[in-house]
């Protein structure tokens, strides 16, 4: 998976008031958790670090182009917001011409990806309660259909890493803020490091995919029920 545990996820803010409060083995959780290490200098971790922000309220990102809103709730932690994509002023975001795309290609064709937000819940000092979401988009002309889609994704998307199986566990059909998601879970070995990755996939207006992809430990067992309660509250459809 790309966008969380190919570039690791140290968090500054969560390093610092740890530090301060003397806390050293929770650090060393936090350190281990978000795959990083002091000596990672100029890693994507340590990007990450440098660019964390706790947030101080609730805060609402808007896309108007895609037609979608989320709400990341106070007390969590931003580590990547694409400003060109999504702004916390709804209508800022007019058309495709003013977004920051991404293109590639494969052997199924051109597409377009817009990243949207990265956050997590860090509000707890262990890593078995961690929740690390990542928000974007696709837009694919070879699919329309979404499962044809999902098998897509799941063969260039998560398991682009070497030495890292995805094993679907379960799929299923999610009712989510007024529309249809397919829900993917997913155990990922990593030789014993293992962690769990959710999928939530519906598709959104100008023929693109929403992803929501969110990553946490296996022994954090209220994950699931959490990841759905957030998105239940924060995620709208404009």
């Amino acid at each position: 998976m790309k966008r969380f545990f190919t570039r690791g996820c140290v968090l500054f803010g969560v390093m610092a008031l740890l530090g301060m409060a003397g806390c050293d083995k929770a650090v060393d959780e936090v350190r281990g958790l978000l795959g990083g290490s002091e000596d990672s200098e100029g890693s994507d971790a340590s990007e990450r670090e440098a660019n964390a922000l706790k947030l101080g309220r609730n805060t609402t990102y808007y896309n108007d182009y895609l037609g979608v809103s989320y709400t990341i709730p106070k007390n969590w932690w931003t580590y990547a917001i694409t400003a060109e994509n999504v702004s916390e002023e709804a209508g800022d975001i007019t058309g495709e011409s003013v977004m920051d795309l991404y293109y590639d290609e494969n052997s199924y064709g051109e597409y377009a990806t817009v990243w949207m937000l990265e956050f997590a819940n860090l509000r707890h000092s262990t890593a078995d309660n961690h929740l690390g979401f990542d928000v974007s988009a696709q837009s694919f002309a070879a699919f329309r259909d979404i499962a044809a889609y999902m098998e897509y994704y799941q063969a260039y998307w998560l398991e682009s890493e070497e030495d890292t199986e995805y094993r679907l566990e379960a799929s299923e059909k999610l009712a989510l803020a007024g529309r249809e998601f397919e829900l993917r879970d997913y155990l990922v070995d990593r030789g014993g490091d293992n962690f769990k990755v959710m999928t939530l996939t519906t598709p959104v207006k100008n023929n693109y995919f929403l992803n929501i992809t969110v990553d946490y430990w296996p022994d954090n067992k209220n994950a699931r029920k959490t990841v759905i309660d957030a998105l239940a509250k924060g995620l709208k459809f404009l």
